[in-house]
């Protein structure tokens, strides 16, 4: 189980980091406030995890340009397709995600007590080539902003991102094309579900699939099926 240390380091420091990269510079200040507020941690509380929420919110409100260089855009929607396969409902989403981030900063960090190992290797991957840990530890961050915090599943549309300057086979294209129609089902798949649940509790889409609305619904009228508001799927 891991706690913080009694004495917690600094991930970012701010006089030596001032001459740093601003994706280097904002990616320690983003880990150093999830840091201090426990975030990490097992014994993290209500009121930290919210704070840490927050901090989430505003960083990824950013859309800073660099963070899609570092966690890739195909990465990240081939964990949000496996989440949407393997039908997480918010908590869900929340529980495996905070485990799995827990764990990916424990390797990061070397499993020390103090963030130094941490830092240096965020300093290290953000300037060259991002290993793969550290990849997952921003898909994962990112992930549990989508699917925690927005409720988000769609599939990402990029429009910056350029098409490779490569030619792409007969071969290709119709794997390409395989992939696409693959999600395009998934979608039309769980819109199908939650329209019919939510027309079978009469709610309207964007209320059952908004977890603070469909709990205050489901206050306000006990009368509506005993079913559990945070699942969208048996």
């Amino acid at each position: 189980m891991l706690r913080r240390p009694a004495q917690p380091g600094a991930i970012f420091q701010q006089q030596q980091d001032r001459q740093l990269p601003a994706a280097t510079s904002q990616l320690l200040q983003l880990c150093q406030l999830l840091y201090q507020h426990g975030f990490f941690f097992e014994d993290c509380q209500l009121a930290e995890l919210e704070r840490c929420e927050q901090v989430l919110q505003r960083f990824f409100g950013l859309k800073l340009p660099w963070w899609p260089q570092l966690a890739p855009r195909p990465r990240l929607q081939q964990f949000l397709d496996f989440a949407t396969r393997s039908r997480w409902d918010a908590q869900t989403s929340q529980q495996q995600l905070l485990r799995k981030i827990r764990r990916v900063f424990q390797q990061l960090n070397q499993n020390a007590p103090q963030p130094q190992t941490l830092r240096r290797n965020l300093i290290q991957s953000s300037q060259g080539r991002p290993t793969p840990l550290l990849i997952d530890f921003l898909i994962f961050l990112e992930s549990y902003h989508r699917l925690v915090l927005q409720g988000d599943t769609q599939s990402i549309v990029d429009e910056e991102e350029e098409i490779p300057d490569r030619q792409y086979s007969v071969r290709d294209i119709l794997k390409l094309r395989r992939q696409m129609e693959e999600r395009l089902e998934q979608r039309a798949f769980v819109k199908a579900i939650v329209s019919q649940i939510s027309r079978q509790q009469g709610l309207r889409e964007e209320d059952f699939l908004n977890p603070t609305t469909r709990r205050q619904l489901f206050r306000e009228n006990p009368n509506r099926p005993k079913e559990d508001p945070d699942r969208l799927v048996d």
